[in-house]
């Protein structure tokens, strides 16, 4: 499946942008107490779910999800993390983990795979084919866009002041 529909389109000064609404890191904050008794703790964990969970191996323990019968099962023998198929369907893992809906991301990885689906290529991996059942097409049409654009694509670094009428109003 290719997608001839959306090209690259300009304003009307000719000039190509985006805009980067996060302010955040791509997998969220994470806060430790200062009382922690183990703090690196959260590292070990973290890694763990890097190497394991974000891009995880055929036949791996992830593979298909987190757990079966949490966020994936086997209907009809062939394993789907639908939550319309699988019977007692849950994604609370991820706010468990506190990792802002993500666990564990890499975020190359997503959107490399997601540019790979837009250009009609098959997913391959555990994580391909998980995403290509998750995202619909015009995520994948959306992060090819981005990554075309990735040499004009610049964040706003400005976090000023907010303009006095907007303070004085308190909405926003």
């Amino acid at each position: 499946m290719r997608n001839t529909r959306h090209t690259r389109s300009a304003g009307p000064d000719g000039k190509i942008g985006t805009k980067w609404r996060s302010s955040s890191g791509a997998n969220g904050n994470i806060l430790i107490s200062k009382h922690a008794k183990h703090p690196e703790a959260i590292f070990v964990y973290y890694n763990y779910l890097l190497e394991n969970y974000a891009n995880p191996k055929e036949g791996g323990e992830f593979e298909h999800g987190f757990a079966k019968g949490y966020d994936w099962d086997i209907v009809d023998g062939t394993p789907t993390s639908d939550p319309a198929k699988v019977k007692e369907y849950n994604n609370e893992f991820m706010f468990i983990t506190g990792f802002n809906n993500n666990p564990a991301v890499i975020p190359d990885l997503y959107m490399s795979s997601l540019v790979k689906l837009a250009n009609g290529e098959k997913p391959a991996t555990p994580y391909e084919k998980l995403l290509a059942q998750k995202r619909k097409p015009e995520n994948w049409y959306a992060a090819k866009v981005v990554m075309d654009q990735k040499d004009i694509r610049r964040k706003n670094y400005f976090n000023g002041a907010r303009r006095r009428r907007c303070r004085a109003s308190g909405i926003c």
